[in-house]
């Protein structure tokens, strides 16, 4: 078992900054919170991947800023934004690939009369689905 430190931990500070405080403190194993649709940008993350280089984090996990709200975006009744938001994770999977994290954290809240525990299901296992398709 390793400790890790989310760089959540440091909000308001920028991302990056939290996570080179991260680093320049000795901490081995980090989750990265994003706080910005900007922080998924390539160049952002290959910044990140030289903080993680330079200092030998291990990224455990990423943490999307949206998680409050999943439960309108993938477990709602209206299929066209889930279709939709798995567009937006696929920018979150690529820093996930390319930051080495082994989790990518979802909350999967589902509200009351929303959709029935078979399509909430079958649609965790799509989002498996496309996570494992970009590694």
């Amino acid at each position: 078992m390793a400790i890790g430190i989310s760089t959540a931990c440091f909000y308001p500070d920028l991302t990056e900054n939290a996570f080179l405080k991260i680093g320049k403190n000795g901490g081995g194993s980090a989750e990265i919170f994003f706080n910005s649709q900007s922080e998924l940008d390539k160049c952002f993350i290959d910044n990140l991947y030289e903080i993680k280089q330079k200092y030998n984090i291990n990224v455990k996990s990423i943490h999307p800023f949206e998680s409050f709200g999943e439960s309108y975006q993938f477990f709602s009744g209206y299929e066209r934004r889930f279709y939709d938001g798995i567009k937006d994770l696929e920018r979150y999977f690529y820093a996930a690939k390319r930051l080495g994290a082994e989790f990518f954290i979802m909350h999967g809240l589902k509200k009351p009369g929303g959709i029935d525990n078979s399509e909430y299901f079958k649609r965790f296992l799509y989002i498996y689905d496309a996570l494992s398709e970009n590694g």
